[in-house]
């Protein structure tokens, strides 16, 4: 099952699109969009945060391929049951700082391994 719905994030309109972690819904995805995309399992055990400054699509087809992190890897490679979202963003870089704060403060994100720098202010 994939959707595609159109809502209002931070003040402005943002495409969003969610499915089965799968080639068939990552290529819904519209060519060229900047964003954030989140790669989970059904209850959230698992998941996974990145983002795109140039498109996101390309981002989850190389995921789906082989993904550079060793954890994401092993768990696409398993056959487990994924499920991703996604959605355009003018500033991924700032939206995923926030996103990664927000997680964590919920409790919900306890390690996080990036080599890129989370925004200072953020920390």
């Amino acid at each position: 099952m994939k959707f595609i719905c159109i809502s209002r994030r931070l003040g402005m309109w943002n495409k969003e699109f969610a499915g089965p972690f799968n080639q068939s819904s990552v290529g819904q995805v519209d060519n060229n969009m900047k964003g954030l995309y989140f790669i989970h399992t059904p209850g959230f055990e698992t998941m996974y945060i990145g983002k795109s400054d140039s498109c996101v699509k390309t981002r989850l087809q190389a995921h789906l391929r082989s993904s550079s992190n060793k954890n994401l890897r092993s768990v696409v490679n398993s056959g487990a049951d994924l499920l991703f979202m996604c959605w355009d963003s003018p500033n991924p870089k700032y939206e995923e700082a926030l996103e990664i704060k927000r997680l964590k403060s919920a409790g919900l994100l306890h390690q996080r391994s990036e080599k890129k720098p989370l925004i200072e202010y953020l920390d």
